[in-house]
């Protein structure tokens, strides 16, 4: 096979279909402080159709569950963390919007958007956490960016628009 959709490995590891669940944090991206960004985000960050950044994760992912959960029956979901440059928060706010996440019954992976100028150690040890703090491997996270997507185990860089996750083993 040469191409393996993600949506098909989210299937085949959980059983059942994955929906992403947008989260809006509020952050800003470096394009934005002395300009009005880059090609990649719209106006209001790529999360247009997500919750003001005002709403706490938690009421963003519970009030998005409860309609894609009545809709689509769904019981795994991914917390999208999209709009805008998500690493280019504090490291510990972005380490408690993440944790935040990981009490949301149901989400079995996480996604941040981000840019590679934006991405250090620091920020890829802060996303192995989640998954290190329940001590489960249930909850994964990994980084994307419309350009170039890296993991957080092995830390290399991949030209892809596409997600990979950050775990290795399998």
């Amino acid at each position: 096979m040469l191409y393996y959709k993600y949506s098909d490995y989210l299937k085949n590891k959980y059983g059942e279909k994955v929906y992403k669940l947008p989260v809006n944090l509020p952050v800003t991206c470096p394009n934005r402080l002395n300009g009005d960004g880059c090609a990649f985000c719209a106006g209001a960050g790529t999360g247009f159709e997500a919750m003001s950044a005002a709403v706490s994760v938690t009421e963003q992912l519970t009030r998005t569950r409860q309609m894609i959960t009545r809709k689509y029956h769904a019981n795994k979901y991914i917390a999208y963390f999209q709009n805008y440059t998500n690493t280019f928060l504090p490291p510990d706010r972005f380490r408690s919007y993440l944790m935040e996440a990981t009490k949301i019954p149901g989400v079995v992976e996480i996604s941040v958007s981000t840019r590679p100028d934006c991405v250090s150690a620091e920020y890829l040890d802060i996303m192995r956490d989640p998954r290190d703090d329940r001590n489960s491997d249930e909850c994964r996270t990994w980084i994307t960016d419309s350009k170039l997507s890296y993991t957080a185990d092995d830390r290399q860089g991949t030209w892809s628009c596409r997600i990979y996750r950050c775990s290795t083993a399998d």
